[in-house]
């Protein structure tokens, strides 16, 4: 087993010597568009959109009202009889 030889050709793949960052599209457009310098800035960015997006949301379902539920009653002026199916 020691006498193996092999009769091909070195095929050597040069890496390249450029740092190939993988960026994606949102950071990418971030840094394009001089919003952010660097892809960690980009994340910082991305995180406060998030945290304020998160923080309108639970601001809009506290507060919203009630429209899809029962209407709410009218009042009824004081003397006034109301129907016997109308009374619960």
């Amino acid at each position: 087993m020691a006498n193996v030889s092999f009769n091909e050709e070195p095929n050597y793949r040069y890496a390249s010597t450029k740092k190939v960052q993988a960026k994606s599209s949102i950071s990418g457009f971030l840094i394009r568009n001089n919003i952010a310098k660097d892809e960690r800035s980009a994340q910082y960015v991305l995180l406060g959109i998030a945290v304020v997006a998160i923080i309108i949301a639970i601001f809009i379902l506290t507060h919203s009202t009630n429209t899809a539920g029962t209407p709410h009653p009218l009042p009824v002026p004081a003397g006034t009889v109301l129907p016997s199916h109308a009374v619960r």
